[in-house]
């Protein structure tokens, strides 16, 4: 939750400061998937999610979405 609320205090001064905090945003990029990693972990049951994305309207965002994650990955890493 804190790392939640710092990533939101962040883009506020960066809307507010019109320029970006480069401590900020290695540290946030850092945390961040350690606190998703967390809270997943213990209120996501993986079993039960699975059949539930695999139905056909939802299979298709899911396997958009996935793809355009991992498109934007190494389009960011080109960069």
């Amino acid at each position: 939750m804190y790392i939640g609320c710092g990533k939101v205090l962040w883009k506020i001064l960066v809307a507010l400061k019109r320029r970006n905090i480069h401590f900020l945003n290695k540290q946030l990029c850092v945390l961040s998937p350690f606190y998703w990693f967390n809270t997943g972990r213990k209120s996501i049951h993986f079993a039960c999610l699975l059949p539930q994305i695999m139905t056909f309207p939802i299979c298709l965002f899911f396997g958009t979405t996935v793809i355009g994650m991992i498109l934007f990955t190494f389009k960011s890493k080109s960069n």
